[in-house]
C-alpha cells in the first residue's frame, strides 16, 4: 500500500533537493545532507521493537526485521531514482 511508497517518494525528494542544495551551494557532493535527511526518514526505534519483538515472540520479531528491510528497499530505490 501507501506505507510501503512513501519511503521511496520521501527519499526521491530528499535526493532530488539535497542535489539542488549541493549544485546551488556549490559543494562537491551531496551526500552529507543526504545522510542527515535518511536519518529522520528512518525511525531508529523500528530496530529496538523488532530486536525486543523477536526476543519475546519470534513471529512478531520476524515481521519488525521484515518492515525494516522493505523501508530500507524502499528508501534505496528512492535514492536510486
Amino acid at each position: 500500500g501507501l506505507d510501503n511508497l512513501a519511503p521511496a517518494i520521501s527519499a526521491f525528494a530528499l535526493g532530488i533537493l539535497c542535489n539542488l542544495y549541493a549544485r546551488v551551494s556549490h559543494s562537491r557532493s551531496a551526500i552529507e545532507p543526504i545522510f542527515g535527511g535518511i536519518i529522520m526518514l528512518v525511525p531508529g526505534s523500528m530496530g529496538l521493537r523488532g530486536l525486543l519483538g523477536y526476543l519475546v515472540n519470534s513471529s512478531r520479531g520476524s515481521e519488525f526485521a521484515l518492515e525494516m528491510l522493505i523501508t530500507a528497499m524502499n528508501i534505496a530505490i528512492g535514492l536510486f531514482l
